[in-house]
């Protein structure tokens, strides 16, 4: 109820005045290492809710709350800028999250892409192939996809960079990303796949949305079926805590961020 009153109808529980037995009882469930072991992540919630109880309904007033929770206009990004400043404080980590630091937690993502990199770069290569049929109610969930086998290679190159980044910084993944020639890897890829199109959102003006009239999905990342595509598959899958802790998980997905810019950018 936490992170789907949030995402769906902007609506705050934690940390309200008036309901301070509720807090305590949420600070004290925190304090539990198992239970912490356990605790999902706003995003996580919310993509997984619709599947069980029905699709969510936003309120217009604020959808941009969902949008930051969802990763949209710069909240998935490092260093913190205004847009992720806010979007992390929606969802202030747990002390017992956040106990090792951001080094731990890069550490913690990094080893969860070399532990099962094969499987992640097959899973990542779907973003380049077609939506696996029958479709599967849960909205990012893909069980019949398989991956395009031309980007096994192209998608393990940038997820080494990937870990690259995690563990020793984004100075010296950028040499190595020259060195598999990710940079531009994306440039002159932007046309969308076939049967999707780019519409205004009439909900917040300004903001695009991708419609695919054949299948009827929605999508606010460009499905150009490229490299791009395939690292913002796996971005927008990363599970909390199925993968790993909420700290680890978002710097993964600011990471990923950074690598899509790499590839879509000249220089």
């Amino acid at each position: 109820m936490v992170a789907s009153s949030l995402f769906f109808r902007g609506l705050v529980i934690r940390g309200r005045p008036e309901l301070p037995h509720l807090e305590r009882w949420l600070v004290a469930w925190e304090a539990r290492p198992c239970y912490v072991a356990s605790k999902s992540d706003h995003y996580t919630h919310a993509m997984a809710l619709p599947s069980q109880n029905g699709p969510g309904y936003y309120d217009p007033d604020t959808a941009h709350l969902s949008d930051a929770l969802y990763g949209l206009g710069g909240a998935w990004t490092r260093p913190l800028g205004e847009a992720s400043r806010a979007a992390a404080a929606l969802e202030p980590l747990a002390p017992l999250q956040r106990s090792g630091g951001e080094a731990e937690a890069r550490h913690e993502a990094a080893h969860a892409m070399v532990s099962n990199r094969e499987n992640i770069v097959a899973f990542a290569a779907r973003g380049a192939a077609e939506p696996g049929r029958p479709a599967f109610a849960a909205e990012l969930a893909d069980p019949n996809a398989d991956p395009n086998p031309a980007f096994l290679a192209p998608v393990d190159a940038c997820l080494r960079v990937l870990v690259v980044a995690l563990v020793q910084g984004r100075d010296a993944a950028r040499t190595v990303a020259a060195e598999v020639h990710m940079v531009g890897s994306c440039c002159g890829a932007e046309t969308l796949a076939s049967g999707w199109d780019a519409y205004d959102d009439e909900v917040v003006p300004g903001r695009t949305y991708y419609w695919n009239d054949e299948t009827g999905e929605i999508t606010w990342t460009p499905p150009t079926r490229g490299l791009d595509n395939c690292l913002g598959y796996l971005r927008d899958r990363v599970g909390v805590p199925r993968d790993m802790g909420a700290a680890a998980a978002r710097e993964l997905r600011a990471e990923l961020n950074w690598a899509i810019g790499i590839c879509a950018s000249e220089t």
